[in-house]
């Protein structure tokens, strides 16, 4: 069931929080769609640095369709 609300009913809405535990590929696109969903993503990354060691992405079609 969706409410429709006026502005100023919005903006007294309790914020919602979500978490995201790594600063990594999946962290920060788990924390975009999070924001573009209205939420207010948290992201937490254990390492003080920058890893060096890179990541490894593989996309099959429908996920290189999206990243194109």
């Amino acid at each position: 069931m969706t409410k429709t609300v006026s502005y100023s009913e919005f903006s007294q809405l309790p914020q919602r929080r979500a978490l995201v535990v790594g600063m990594g590929v999946t962290g920060l696109a788990t924390a975009g769609r999070l924001a573009a969903a209205g939420w207010e993503p948290v992201l937490i990354e254990r390492s003080a640095d920058r890893r060096r060691g890179g990541y490894f992405i593989c996309l099959f079609e429908a996920g290189r369709y999206a990243a194109e």
